[in-house]
């Protein structure tokens, strides 16, 4: 897939010159595989061959993820954010599981996650004070994304708010108008070249993604959507790993939210059948993760609907939290198969919550808010050490 995808680009030195649905994910916008071929180029050049020269890959990845916290860091003071409000939410973003999985994975995810990041401190600081300088950025952040896979659109709907939000308040329309201008020269063809470029040539479809036939194993559209949505039984619950009957479990993972849960903090190859160590840890990382997120959604919704802070920053957040899930739901409904439901393609709602957090830390007071304060704070230090123990002693022991 993605690594036969870098493979390609380092060896032709060329974008592919076929119909790209005949190989599996050459259908991706090239950005992070031509990085990476580069990359492999560079190496090459002073004397790496064969398998050291392919390990290195990883490297790429491991950067971006690197720059996503420090991105992630000035978000929240962007935020006005300080003290145990600022440390809480970076650092559980720098050791949650999703992000130290991808910072070695060779496909195009982390780099599409650190551009909708640097999509949204734009954003905000467009927000603060709309120059042209910050809204071009802001256009390259997105288009760029798009380069590197289609999804990134969704930082898009955040800085759309805020341009219209502006252009209501603005008395002079027409400089505004003209900024809107450059973003959209900047964004449309950086975001969409691709996707026309494969129409023109071959007819792909410009949100082409390939669909797995209704006889694929892990198919689980015979289950009724309300099954799907709403279906929290216990026995869901007594292997918290995810489910594929191809790897020996008695069933194929169905409840998109159950299986976002368990892809966020064991991926899809994560489990005490491989890894039998992580067994006891790995209940811990997992219901303290579900704690976690439960007390997020609380703090998002008590930030969102309580009169302190700024009532843009709340809209744009609640943007970046939302049409990420709705996308992600619509996805795992239409393509009914146990691998789209996964925590990859819902990314932004971990960022988007943890921000909420760290916003509520920040503002609200009062003897609830307290409580609640407390139990945020314990279930997040909780994690974390569940996280940085599998991670980074049971994995590498």
């Amino acid at each position: 897939g993605h690594a036969g995808y870098i493979r390609f680009l380092f060896r032709e030195g060329c974008l592919p010159q076929f119909d790209v649905r005949q190989m599996w994910q050459f259908y991706h916008p090239p950005l992070h595989h031509a990085l990476a071929a580069l990359w492999m180029r560079l190496w090459s050049e002073v004397g790496l061959r064969g398998e050291q020269l392919y390990e290195t890959v990883q490297l790429v990845p491991f950067c971006y993820a690197c720059l996503t916290v420090l991105v992630f860091a000035l978000i929240l003071r962007e935020l006005g954010l300080s003290g145990w409000a600022f440390r809480l939410p970076l650092a559980v973003f720098a050791v949650h599981p999703t992000f130290i999985t991808l910072s070695g994975s060779l496909n195009n995810d982390m780099l599409s996650i650190l551009l909708m990041l640097t999509a949204l401190l734009l954003t905000l600081k467009w927000d603060q004070k709309p120059q042209l300088s910050c809204i071009l950025l802001l256009a390259l952040a997105i288009g760029l994304g798009m380069s590197t896979k289609l999804s990134a659109w969704m930082a898009a709907p955040a800085a759309a708010y805020v341009f219209l939000r502006a252009f209501v308040k603005a008395k002079k329309k027409l400089p505004m108008f003209g900024q809107f201008c450059v973003f959209g020269a900047v964004c449309i063809p950086l975001g969409l070249w691709w996707s026309v470029r494969n129409y023109i040539r071959w007819g792909v479809p410009v949100s082409y993604i390939p669909k797995l036939s209704e006889d694929s194993v892990q198919y689980v559209g015979e289950h009724p959507i309300s099954e799907r949505l709403f279906d929290f039984s216990a026995s869901q619950f007594t292997y918290i790993y995810d489910c594929f009957t191809m790897y020996g479990q008695s069933y194929n993972e169905y409840n998109p939210l159950i299986g976002l849960l368990k892809t966020a903090v064991f991926d899809e190859f994560l489990n005490t059948n491989r890894f039998p160590a992580i067994a006891g840890v790995g209940e811990w990382l997992f219901w303290s993760q579900v704690v976690l997120a439960l007390l997020c959604l609380i703090a998002a919704v008590w930030v969102t609907v309580g009169r302190r802070g700024k009532l843009s920053q709340k809209i744009v957040l609640l943007l970046t939290y939302l049409v990420p899930l709705i996308s992600y739901y619509s996805f795992c409904l239409i393509y009914a198969h146990t691998c789209t439901q996964s925590i990859r393609y819902a990314t932004p709602v971990i960022y988007g919550s943890l921000a909420f957090a760290g916003l509520f830390l920040h503002s609200i007071k009062g003897k609830a808010a307290n409580i609640l304060r407390v139990f945020l704070t314990v279930s997040a230090v909780l994690f974390m050490g569940c996280s940085v123990y599998v991670y980074d002693v049971l994995l590498l022991s």
